[in-house]
């Protein structure tokens, strides 16, 4: 992933924020970002690097709130037009 967002710190990113789902029926109401404060509450010593869709603006919006930064370029996916974003949140 980090290779094809055409970014070499992996080595400094071991941990990662894995898949956050929302039910539909569930989404717009905060918990995305409430799940992913939660996830990262206690983590300030480690870094840890997230991955998204690109469409995904509200868990980009959760992430950014948590303190991740988006970086490198959209890389795409396994399935046809799905592209990902990486997002990092460093140690301290």
């Amino acid at each position: 992933m980090f290779d094809k967002a055409g970014l070499s710190d992996a080595a400094h990113y071991p941990y990662e924020l894995g898949w956050i789902f929302v039910e539909e029926r569930f989404r717009r109401m905060g918990m995305a970002g409430a799940l992913t404060t939660c996830l990262v509450h206690g983590l300030e010593e480690w870094p840890v690097y997230a991955s998204s869709r690109t469409n995904n603006k509200g868990m980009h919006k959760a992430l950014v709130n948590a303190g991740f930064r988006q970086v490198g370029q959209h890389y795409p996916g396994r399935r046809t037009g799905e592209e990902f974003q990486v997002f990092l949140k460093p140690a301290g």
